[in-house]
């Protein structure tokens, strides 16, 4: 039985999310969360990348510190609350001095959630023995101050993040398959030396904003629709605390998608509903090159969308160019609109 979670602390570091612990000396593969988990105000559960920070962590534990993770398959299966702790089951499917494979079910309430396929292999330095390594060039946009960003709307995130589409601007013409969305991302704080923390904090990171660009490349209002703003004017009347600070927070969100928004042709029948994670696929290409408290860039585009599903692709490099991950995920994505006007395109 897992001992009582500590009271939620407001602007925790990525650090203290992703942290898991062996919940019997007995199980030594076995683990849950340490803190609470954490939602986006507003939210209808856990954020997405909280799970799989977690499971990288916990599979982290049981290999050895010479291995560093490759992949990460993961499947999401059922909604994940912030009240009740999760139990990661490890299981270890290979060992060798060079590699191994890690298999995990994440449960809670005694239901299996979401699960993940890891591989773990031993990091070589490419960039110095192998002469064929290539990899996609960095776009070209300015990165951000090193200062913390004055608009804290999203201050209960453990990361903050700063569009580069001011910078790289996007053709109103352009074709939906060839929009794509930059940003600049970073852990708040100052995570320890060692490769595991900062790989899981970037695990974490990952879900930002990925399967929401599926509407985004469209245009599709999520937080500046007519329904989302009578929504966030209701929530403006309310005293509650947490009402103040779901307000705050999409206050926030609607103004970068407004300023996103400026100048294009935006659909005037649509809002985004429902937004579901089915798999999300992680590759890692360099891993000593990860530092998740220095801002580095994300490009993400959809080659993909229709019979209610998105596909999203994600690249990811350092602040000196180094691309190190690339991200794949598919989900549901429902919108409401009038069933009389023509079909939508997603």
């Amino acid at each position: 039985m897992a001992a009582p979670l500590p009271p939620i602390r407001p602007n925790t570091l990525i650090t203290d999310d992703i942290e898991v612990r062996i919940v019997d000396t007995n199980e030594p593969d076995i683990f849950t969360n340490v803190r609470p988990l954490w939602g986006p105000p507003g939210g209808r559960g856990v954020y997405g990348g909280t799970i799989m920070a977690q499971c990288l962590s916990a599979a982290q534990e049981t290999v050895s510190p010479s291995l560093v993770v490759s992949s990460m398959h993961c499947c999401f299966l059922l909604g994940v609350s912030t009240d009740t702790p999760m139990v990661y089951g490890v299981e270890r499917l290979f060992d060798s001095p060079n590699a191994a494979t890690r298999s995990i079910c994440a449960m809670q309430n005694s239901k299996t959630v979401f699960t993940a396929s890891l591989a773990f292999r031993k990091y070589a330095n490419q960039h110095i023995r192998d002469k064929r390594l290539h990899f996609a060039p960095a776009p070209i946009v300015h990165p951000p101050s090193t200062e913390a960003d004055p608009d804290s709307w999203d201050a209960s995130r453990p990361f903050e993040s700063r569009e580069a589409y001011t910078v790289h601007p996007v053709p109103a013409d352009e074709a939906v398959h060839k929009r794509t969305i930059l940003q600049w991302v970073r852990a708040r704080g100052r995570i320890p030396t060692g490769r595991q923390a900062h790989l899981a904090a970037l695990a974490y990171m990952y879900d930002s904003f990925l399967l929401g660009s599926v509407s985004r490349v469209h245009r599709v209002p999520r937080y500046t629709s007519c329904a989302a703003l009578r929504r966030l004017e209701e929530l403006r009347g309310r005293a509650d605390p947490d009402d103040i600070s779901t307000t705050v927070y999409l206050e926030g969100l609607a103004r970068k998608e407004k300023m996103e928004f400026r100048g294009l042709p935006v659909p005037g029948n649509e809002e985004v509903s429902m937004l579901v994670t089915l798999t999300h696929s992680i590759y890692i290409h360099a891993p000593a090159a990860v530092m998740a408290h220095e801002w580095l860039l994300s490009e993400t585009h959809s080659p993909w969308s229709g019979d209610g599903r998105g596909l999203v692709i994600q690249r990811w490099w350092s602040r000196t160019g180094i691309l190190i991950a690339t991200c794949v995920q598919e989900g549901v994505i429902r919108l409401n609109q009038d069933t009389n006007l023509p079909e939508t395109k997603l």
